[in-house]
């Protein structure tokens, strides 16, 4: 399949919401759409990047564009494919490069723009997982350097890391908060030996671990 790209070469601002969602143009909507009809139905629900462009477009016009500001999204990892979530695959992808095309457009207006990639995190979203899942979920930590799951408070911590002065130098990058599972995903040489010496954080008294995973 060959997606040919759109004429002319518009900045962010300037691109129409139906530019995220024309079956014809070159975006990963389009592309997932022409791919398979049933998609639809998914990102009916489920449409992370057209919403983070209305979204950042909204508040950038609204006030950024004078003011300044940070915009801190959260995607997931994209970068070897998405097998079985194809739609959420080609989603995070154009989020993630969303995230670094506009650091740069709005860098002028003193907005910086950062992502956030979390790996498998012990949220109460890991219920929601249908029961044939329950096992890959439990054991993926053997795949993870770190050996266990991510916290909330994890992911919450490098948000607002970014969010803060003490970032107030870093624009257009993805954080991963993974545990170092990316990185271990293209070892083949290399077995990280089991381990508990990586202690979570939790900064969140009322957390509760999901069910899933006791």
């Amino acid at each position: 399949m060959c997606c040919n790209a759109r004429p002319g070469i518009p900045p962010s601002l300037d691109l129409p919401s139906s530019a995220l969602q024309a079956p014809t143009s070159n975006t990963f909507a389009g592309l997932v759409h022409a791919s398979k009809q049933a998609v639809n139905e998914l990102s009916s629900s489920h449409r992370p990047p057209q919403s983070l462009f209305l979204v950042s477009k909204a508040v950038y016009l609204g006030w950024m564009e004078q003011n300044g500001g940070v915009i801190v999204n959260v995607g997931a990892d994209f970068e070897r494919g998405n097998p079985g979530m194809g739609h959420n695959g080609a989603a995070r992808a154009g989020q993630t490069n969303f995230t670094y095309t506009a650091s740069v457009e709005w860098a002028h207006s003193g907005v910086r723009i950062n992502s956030v990639i979390p790996g498998f995190i012990a949220s109460s979203g890991l219920d929601r997982y249908p029961e044939r899942a329950h096992d890959v979920l439990r054991g993926v930590k053997a795949r993870i350097p770190l050996k266990r799951h991510g916290t909330e408070s994890e992911i919450a911590a490098a948000i607002v890391y970014l969010l803060s002065d003490a970032a107030a130098y870093v624009t257009g990058i993805s954080l991963r908060v993974d545990g170092g599972l990316h990185n271990y995903g293209k070892s083949t040489f290399y077995e990280v030996p089991d381990h508990d010496r990586s202690k979570p954080f939790n900064g969140f008294p009322l957390y509760k671990r999901p069910k899933v995973l006791e």
